[in-house]
């Protein structure tokens, strides 16, 4: 039913790859390729958002969120990342630590993404 359930066999995890250089690496991942979903247990990665249209222009700047969190799902179709569990999310000097679940939504316009929310419920540091 479009399912697939992927387990590390190495220490370093499951390397799940975008194109943009968002990576992440998780002890399991689940596809649920009916739905767009990726689930993963254990994730620790770096989201990079270009912040213009223009993928290889010279002038064109990245930001890098980096995040680790016990379980991750990762809703394609709707735009959002949802960390829960020990969620830590850092961008350059800033750092967000949650043991609650924290939601961040996209936007993409023309080719440009951008964060348009994130959200904490539960403790934050």
């Amino acid at each position: 039913h479009g399912i697939v359930t992927l387990v590390a066999d190495r220490p370093a995890g499951c390397l799940v790859r975008h194109a943009e250089g968002s990576h992440v690496y998780a002890d399991s991942v689940v596809v649920n390729s009916a739905a767009q979903q990726l689930t993963l247990l254990h994730a620790k990665g770096r989201l990079c958002i270009p912040q213009t249209g223009e993928k290889k222009a010279a002038h064109s700047t990245t930001m890098h969120l980096d995040f680790e969190s016990d379980h991750a799902l990762w809703n394609h179709a709707g735009h959002e990342l949802t960390l829960s569990g020990n969620v830590v999310i850092r961008e350059e000097s800033r750092c967000l630590a949650s043991t609650g679940d924290v939601r961040i939504v996209f936007d993409e316009v023309n080719h440009i993404v951008t964060v348009r929310e994130l959200e904490c419920r539960g403790p934050t540091e």
